[in-house]
């Protein structure tokens, strides 16, 4: 790109770039620029670069936005941030805030980490979070997500983080909101967050879009913290149920950012002669409402090992008092990072199960087993299964919301 600065009559690399040459878009976004990466001698590159491509008549009303995290408090980054909010484009700004364990704690986190992010850019830049796009973490489904808690629900965690964007007085004037990413999300999460974006960003509205509570209450201990304390537990012989905890796991599940989240679950090791049973009456159910449930499983012997397969465990799950829809699916799901020894080159494999159900009444009784049914293991005697994150919470009606 240097190249490109020093010769005026060449044009800028930038004109490679669809955002940049085709007229129905309008403009780029690059990920991502942090202090120290890429290295500064890019990063003065980049600043040379984009301040041509600001002047070309070629690329009048093009955006070029960089994703930031931290880009202050250096010459390089302090330059290329000027160069681009000088050229009057705006930036995305990422600030990924996960759940917390209760709505008490969760709003706080999320107010300070917000007006923290906010007072940080505004001191290095004034007046930049006018030209700051607003980036939440909406990914929902495992292998990198910010629902890590099964007893919160993850739609109320997302209304709770716009209807702080659009009262907290530090996030006046936002030049827009970003949410990351769809390819993440499932298609009710997507929905979801698409009527937050119009309830807040179009509608101007400054009320919870939601009606539903933060904590959810249907599953005690749905990640077993407190091993079988909760939970009915029919074993298939002494010993073949147990409680376990194995320090990164959630972190392996892609609960972000790293924590403790998940590291505890039940041990189930299928028998040849019965299935290994758990059981729990579900509470707070409203009768004709739509509810998923979602599990996650992993083969322990891998874990333990070091080294694991593309491989689906076998687990099936009943509800009495409850019409389960069809469509439910147990898919395998590959580890993001991890303690070592799992790592991008050598990820660790667990299981998504998941479906939804229509309540019939105020209660249901969950079952889950380690056999495909009641007359066939369906999976390999003998394995070592980790149940854990059991998370039921009410389908998003968008007529509700309405």
């Amino acid at each position: 790109m240097l190249d490109v600065w020093l010769n005026p009559g060449k044009p800028t690399a930038w004109a490679e770039r669809e955002g940049f040459a085709l007229d129905k878009l309008s403009g780029v976004q690059v990920d991502e620029y942090v202090p120290g990466k890429p290295s500064t001698p890019n990063v003065l590159t980049t600043a040379l670069s984009i301040a041509r491509a600001s002047e070309h008549p070629a690329y009048a009303g093009k955006l070029w936005i960089p994703f930031a995290v931290n880009m202050y408090g250096s010459g390089a980054a302090e330059l290329l941030m000027k160069t681009s909010m000088g050229s009057g484009w705006p930036f995305s700004v990422e600030v990924y805030q996960p759940e917390a364990p209760t709505e008490a704690e969760n709003l706080a986190a999320m107010r300070g980490r917000f007006d923290s992010v906010a007072a940080e850019w505004e001191q290095a830049y004034p007046g930049s979070m006018r030209r700051a796009i607003f980036t939440p973490m909406y990914s929902y489904l495992p292998y990198c997500t910010t629902n890590c808690y099964p007893q919160a629900d993850f739609r109320v965690h997302l209304d709770m983080q716009m209807q702080v964007l659009a009262n907290e007085p530090s996030m006046f004037g936002l030049w827009g909101v970003q949410p990351y990413r769809s390819n993440y999300v499932d298609e009710e999460i997507l929905n979801t967050m698409a009527l937050l974006l119009r309830h807040y960003c179009i509608e101007g509205r400054i009320d919870r879009m939601l009606g539903d509570p933060y904590e959810l209450c249907h599953v005690a201990d749905p990640d077993f913290a407190e091993g079988m304390a909760k939970w009915q537990v029919t074993p298939a012989e002494e010993g073949s149920v147990s409680a376990g905890k194995f320090d990164g796991y959630g972190q392996l599940q892609g609960r972000y950012p790293v924590g403790t989240m998940g590291d505890t679950f039940l041990l189930l090791t299928r028998n040849a002669k019965a299935p290994n049973l758990l059981s729990q009456q579900v509470q707070g159910l409203e009768a004709g409402r739509l509810y998923s449930l979602k599990v996650f499983t992993g083969d322990y012997a891998d874990l333990t090992a070091g080294a694991s397969r593309k491989d689906r465990q076998v687990l099936s799950i009943g509800l009495d008092g409850a019409e389960v829809l069809p469509g439910g699916f147990s898919h395998p799901f590959c580890s993001a990072r991890g303690p070592q020894p799992f790592s991008t080159s050598n990820r660790f494999w667990m299981t998504y199960h998941w479906l939804q159900f229509r309540a019939q009444g105020e209660t249901a009784t969950l079952r889950l087993s380690d056999w495909a049914d009641v007359d066939t293991p369906g999976g390999p005697v003998g394995q070592q299964m980790m149940v854990n994150f059991v998370e039921l919470q009410p389908v998003f009606d968008p007529d509700a919301a309405e």
